[in-house]
């Protein structure tokens, strides 16, 4: 049996953000990875910027047991199959044909839409252009730590990683001219 490609399925949508439902219980993409999703021909493309597991039942909290998980799967095992891993993720840009855009597409993926991970080449064609950077910096859902971590990962998908992260650099200092304190704080964070 082939594995699948994807890693979640969209259960809500906006213009902007997205939550999705992780296929595998306690396996969201790592915070700040760089994740697709493909609806009507157009690729969205976001970065995670929260992940939870919470019980299926929204009005329902889990409860303690005192066990581990090995004894929870042998004693109740029924009870993973009331949780779910949900994943939050931030729309950076879309693509369509073979043209990038670092900006919110023109509609949100629909609901049930396959959520993947973002190839290296991927990665490299959304971060190339700096544009994603200021969605980083002035969304609500963009903070210090996501923007260092999404920096992380960009650079590691591009040939020369050092000169990326030199040149992202100069483009938050454009970004964060009034904000030094702020600019200095992710800089801190990539080391």
């Amino acid at each position: 049996m082939i594995a699948p490609k994807h890693i979640g399925e969209v259960v809500e949508a906006t213009t902007n953000q997205l939550v999705a439902q992780a296929l595998k219980l306690h396996q969201p993409p790592a915070f700040g990875s760089f994740v697709k999703t493909e609806s009507d021909y157009v690729v969205t493309f976001g970065v995670v910027y929260e992940a939870q597991t919470t019980s299926l039942e929204p009005n329902r909290r889990s409860t303690a047991y005192g066990l581990s998980e090995e004894e929870l799967q042998r004693e109740q095992p029924q009870i993973f199959s009331l949780l779910r891993t949900e994943f939050k993720v931030l729309t950076i840009g879309f693509k369509d044909s073979d043209a990038w855009y670092g900006y919110l597409p023109p509609q949100p993926p629909r609901i049930h839409a396959f959520v993947e991970e973002c190839t290296e080449e991927e990665v490299v064609g959304i971060t190339s252009n700096f544009n994603y950077l200021h969605t980083l910096c002035f969304s609500q859902a963009g903070s210090d730590e996501l923007i260092a971590a999404c920096l992380r990962r960009a650079s590691q998908a591009h040939p020369v990683p050092r000169q990326y992260l030199i040149d992202a650099g100069k483009e938050l200092v454009r970004l964060l001219k009034d904000d030094y304190d702020r600019f200095n704080a992710i800089l801190r964070r990539l080391r």
